[in-house]
């Protein structure tokens, strides 16, 4: 796990659970012989993958590096934004 803090920005859609949009925790996890999966909490917890790690990031090393890790916050942004989106 690392921290990410960012600055103030409009750029991160904010958390529905709790408004946060500059405070997350990156993850990195093997979920396969040579495959990880990488994503972002919020710092309340919220997950908007859910677990589903077919909604994660995939990385050979898992490495969280800053381009991994916006990798992962563009997910974030993508799921925020469907949850909202009318079905």
């Amino acid at each position: 796990m690392v921290p990410v803090k960012l600055r103030e920005n409009t750029l991160i859609e904010r958390c529905p659970k709790c408004g946060n949009n500059t405070e997350f925790s990156a993850f990195s996890r093997q979920c396969g012989v040579d495959i990880c999966e990488i994503w972002v909490k919020c710092s309340c917890g919220y997950d908007p993958t859910g677990g589903d790690s077919m909604k994660r990031v995939e990385d050979t090393w898992g490495s969280l590096t800053q381009g991994t890790i916006e990798m992962a916050l563009d997910v974030w942004n993508g799921e925020i934004q469907e949850a909202r989106s009318p079905a």
